[in-house]
């Protein structure tokens, strides 16, 4: 594994220590998993604002619709389909 210094603020490194002492992964861990929660957060959020501008337009919004109802069909669970809301 390569090793890079990063500067942080004090206020940061003081609660990476609190992060550290109350899980006891060490600095690397504890910025490599908030690293990657904020990585998916902004995904999840791009997402969000991808769906909604497929929502806010008629023609879109029809065809995700068409499209999820065919793959609703190919569930084979045997249950009944759950109602969107």
């Amino acid at each position: 594994m390569s090793s890079t210094t990063v500067r942080v603020k004090g206020s940061t490194r003081a609660q990476m220590r609190e992060i550290e002492g109350l899980t006891g992964f060490g600095p690397t861990e504890v910025l490599a998993r908030a690293v990657d929660y904020f990585r998916r957060r902004v995904i999840l959020a791009d997402t969000d604002i991808a769906y909604a501008a497929v929502r806010a337009g008629t023609a879109a919004s029809a065809a995700l619709d068409v499209e999820q109802d065919a793959w609703d069909q190919t569930l084979g669970d045997g249950l009944d389909n759950e109602t969107r809301g």
